[in-house]
């Protein structure tokens, strides 16, 4: 059937990218798009991404392949500036990127609430209502991701302050809370 539009990732991924303005140019930029998807995906959008754990959190192999797909060939994916999402996707996309994503500009808050989204969604304790258990849990897992890896990354960690802790795992929570309430699979 002629005109008839292909739904992928890819196409996806473009049509955040337009919605986010997104760029692959620098890490920080790809950093912040990957957490950026797995927020969105986390509450309730799906973008077709799988993601796994990494130095960072959450991270996605396909997601950066895509990438390279959509911001090397730019030619190929013009044509999805002529789609967009329908207004029920719109408004998810919005009340998450309202409620979760802003300020998107703060890479270190987004790391912070992914990775303490992905523990507690992954790796599920009864102890994460306790903010003392879950910290300690957080440590663990963000210090095994590190391991092997230069000093600088687990340094990185090691300098999160209790408040943005205890505020990624507050806004974690709402994230998984919002994710329920909207029954989105």
């Amino acid at each position: 059937m002629a005109g008839r539009l292909t739904v992928n990732s890819k196409t996806i991924l473009s049509m955040l990218a337009r919605e986010f303005d997104f760029s692959f140019d620098l890490t920080e930029d790809r950093q912040r798009m990957q957490k950026t998807i797995y927020v969105l995906q986390a509450g309730g959008f799906n973008s077709g991404q799988v993601f796994g754990w990494y130095i960072s959190g959450p991270w996605s192999y396909s997601l950066f392949e895509d990438c390279e797909e959509v911001f090397h060939n730019p030619k190929k994916y013009k044509g999805t500036k002529k789609w967009g999402f329908n207004k029920e996707t719109k408004r998810t996309i919005r009340e998450i990127r309202t409620k979760f994503l802003e300020p998107a500009n703060n890479l270190k808050k987004l790391e912070i609430l992914t990775s303490a989204h992905f523990i507690m969604n992954i790796w599920p304790s009864e102890e994460d209502s306790d903010f003392l258990e879950f910290k300690n849990r957080f440590y663990e897992k963000k210090k095994s991701a590190t391991l092997g890896y230069c000093t600088q990354n687990n340094d990185k960690w090691q300098k999160i302050t209790q408040e943005e802790l205890k505020n990624a795992w507050a806004q974690a929570t709402k994230l998984i809370d919002y994710r329920k309430f909207n029954n989105k699979n």
